[in-house]
């Protein structure tokens, strides 16, 4: 009788052990990136920005996703090698995460354009 008391309390707790042992597999946490912004000081850092490290930051986002580029351009000095002066340069421009390489092609005419018209 004991015996049988104790098999059947074995058997009824296996399955309950075997549930315990199952482990939950971990949710990686993405990040969701909604802006990138350049901001510069002077005509060279925009001249010479990195166009091609944006696609990147945006990489764990989803094709729908919402997301903006902006630049700005403020310059601090008060010599200037031309007669006008730029103080202040703003350019946003928002879509989808799939259309990335579309806005990082009109974000980088924006500043070429310009760089190109204006002297620092």
């Amino acid at each position: 009788m004991s015996f049988k008391k104790t098999l059947l309390s074995i058997l009824f707790f296996i399955p309950f052990l075997s549930f315990a042992q199952v482990e939950k597999p971990a949710k990686t946490s993405e990040i969701l990136v909604k802006e990138f912004r350049i901001e510069a000081k002077n005509m060279d850092e925009l001249k010479n920005f990195n166009w091609e490290m944006i696609p990147e930051m945006f990489k764990t986002n989803y094709k729908t996703d919402s997301i903006t580029l902006s630049v700005s351009y403020a310059n601090k000095d008060n010599v200037s090698k031309s007669s006008s002066k730029v103080i202040k340069f703003n350019y946003k421009i928002s879509g989808k995460t799939e259309d990335i390489s579309k806005l990082i092609s009109a974000s980088k005419s924006a500043v070429n354009n310009f760089t190109s018209a204006v002297k620092d």
